[in-house]
């Protein structure tokens, strides 16, 4: 395929300028297709590219100037340390204040992100851990010393039935 130079570059850059203000203005694909003159499936991927380039550089400048912070941040402690280690107390208070935008900064604080799931993703979840699981083990007595007949019948390779330590059993 060859590279596209000169006017024929310049069309397409120009085109795809203005499918991307279309974009913008809320028009559909097929409209702006039919305004361009290519498929909406063109006007499709050429909007989605520029904005997939547009948005990795966005993401790198952003990790640049998180860079450059924190080189900042890393500078200003360093001048406040030693007084901060002697106890200047006014030190310390800086130091600390510095390390709190440094944390925010990288996202340090940040709680952990927790999954939310629907109940039926829920079910279905319990539903496999259980899946094949038809033979229960029973608790033990209220003394926590014996169980069934039928379950020491059944499963003579376990010697002692499972404790449930309660705290009357652990007083």
């Amino acid at each position: 395929m060859q590279q596209k130079t000169g006017a024929l570059a310049l069309v397409s850059g120009e085109r795809t300028l203005r499918a991307l203000e279309l974009r913008k203005q809320g028009c559909t694909y097929v409209a702006i297709a039919a305004e361009l003159g290519v498929s909406p499936q063109a006007v499709h991927k050429r909007v989605a590219k520029v904005l997939q380039l547009m948005h990795e550089e966005v993401e790198e400048e952003g990790k640049s100037l998180r860079r450059l912070e924190a080189e900042r941040l890393d500078a200003l402690q360093l001048a406040c340390w030693n007084q901060a280690m002697r106890g200047n107390l006014k030190a310390v208070e800086q130091v600390l204040r510095i390390m709190d935008r440094r944390a925010r900064l990288l996202g340090l604080d940040q709680a952990p992100k927790q999954e939310l799931i629907s109940i039926t993703e829920l079910q279905e979840r319990i539903a496999r851990v259980f899946t094949g699981y038809t033979d229960p083990m029973p608790l033990a007595d209220d003394d926590g010393t014996s169980l069934p007949d039928w379950w020491e019948e059944d499963h003579p390779q376990l010697s002692e039935p499972p404790r449930i330590e309660t705290l009357e059993h652990a007083a």
